[in-house]
């Protein structure tokens, strides 16, 4: 029954407080199914690097081609951007931004293949390069994480509105609670336990559980 429900959640908690620290350290997956812990570094540094190997080679190209320097300093730009995007952490914006400048001084500079210059502009080149790429790439991640809260903000709207409309539809105590539940359930992402007061004391405990109502969802959901 729900008492049993309720130990097994119990024990379930325990068993993850019991679960060894260098577990929590690498992290897993939030609600959103994105990585955190160290998980999350390591796929944002991947990322980075990828996206930083990709903008290197169209440099290349670029420069095949005859094009001036500050096209390639436009990729390396618009690199960082696409980084403060797809990764979470703005360390990987900050990282990207510092490695576009030294990759570009070392392969597209001269003389090629050294951190050293000739040219006495390339330290203002260096700095405009470096505080565009710091620019584009908090802006980005700004814009990301407004459209995370507008997202959240409306979800939030939407269940308030469906509770208010189921509500309205109960004819019961219980069913009111049950809807009220599962509601709550939908708000959170967690399971969640509900006792009734009845006459100065708590009843049995109702348990509803997130991935039943998931489930439900996905089942319902139209095609």
């Amino acid at each position: 029954g729900a008492a049993e429900d309720l130990k097994a959640t119990g024990e379930d908690s325990m068993d993850q407080s019991k679960r060894p620290q260098k577990y929590e350290l690498l992290g897993g997956r939030n609600r959103e199914g994105k990585h955190t812990g160290l998980l999350g570094y390591a796929d944002g540094m991947g990322k980075t690097l990828l996206t930083l190997l990709l903008a290197t080679m169209v440099g290349h190209g670029f420069q095949m081609l005859g094009f001036t320097e500050a096209n390639i300093i436009t990729v390396y730009i618009l690199g960082v951007l696409i980084v403060s995007i797809i990764t979470t952490n703005q360390l990987c914006s900050l990282l990207a931004s510092v490695g576009s400048v030294l990759i570009f001084n070392f392969f597209f500079t001269a003389p090629r293949f050294t951190f050293h210059f000739q040219d006495n502009s390339y330290p203002v080149t260096f700095c405009i390069m470096f505080i565009a790429s710091i620019l584009t790439g908090t802006l980005a991640s700004r814009l990301k994480e407004n459209a995370r809260l507008s997202a959240e903000a409306a979800y939030r709207t939407q269940i308030l509105l469906d509770t208010n409309r189921l509500l309205q539809k109960e004819q019961d105590a219980q069913s009111v609670i049950s809807a009220t539940a599962e509601q709550v359930v939908k708000l959170l992402k967690r399971d969640i336990v509900m006792y009734l007061a009845q006459e100065e004391q708590l009843a049995e405990p109702g348990l509803y559980r997130a991935a039943e109502a998931e489930a439900l969802r996905m089942e319902t959901k139209p095609e």
